[in-house]
C-alpha cells in the first residue's frame, strides 16, 4: 500500500454545495472503521466490466477534531489507476475527499441553521464510504 503524506478532510460542518450541512458529532463511524474503503468519486464496482473502477484502497488514522473528520488515504500499489490518483493527491492536484453518508436523522430547527444553509441539517448519519473527489 502507498500511504499518502497528506491528511485529507472528509467532512466538516460547513454548508455544502447542496445547501445542507452535516453535524460531525452525529456521524457513526463504527461500521466504516471495520472496512474503511476508499473510492473514486463514489464509484462502486458493479462486476459488469473488466474496465470498471475498483476501490482505490482504504483510509487510515480516521480522526475527529472538533467539527472536522479527516483521514489518510492508502492506495493499492498494484492498481495503476489507484497509483495515478495517489500521485494526484501527493502533488496537490486532488485535495479533497467526500463522505458517503447514509442520513439517519435530519432537523429543520432554526437553531441548527447557519448562514447560507437552505436545507435541513443532517444530525445523525452513518459513514459508508470515503471518496477522493474532483
Amino acid at each position: 500500500m502507498l500511504k499518502s503524506t497528506k491528511r485529507l478532510i472528509i467532512s466538516t460542518e460547513a454548508v455544502n454545495c447542496y445547501g445542507f450541512r452535516i453535524l460531525t458529532s452525529g456521524i457513526d463511524l463504527s461500521n466504516y472503521k471495520n472496512n474503511p474503503i476508499l473510492l473514486y468519486c463514489h464509484i462502486r464496482p458493479s462486476g459488469n466490466s473488466k474496465d470498471q473502477i475498483l476501490a482505490l484502497g482504504f483510509i487510515s488514522d480516521l480522526q475527529v477534531n472538533g467539527t472536522e473528520l479527516s483521514g489518510i488515504p492508502n492506495s493499492d500499489e498494484k492498481d495503476a489507476f489507484a497509483v495515478a490518483i495517489y500521485n494526484k493527491v501527493e502533488n496537490g492536484t486532488l485535495k479533497m475527499c467526500s463522505a458517503g453518508l447514509k442520513p439517519v436523522e435530519t432537523s429543520d430547527s432554526p437553531a441548527l441553521m447557519v448562514t447560507g444553509q437552505t436545507q435541513p441539517t443532517i444530525t445523525k448519519s452513518i459513514l459508508v464510504g470515503v471518496s477522493i473527489a474532483d
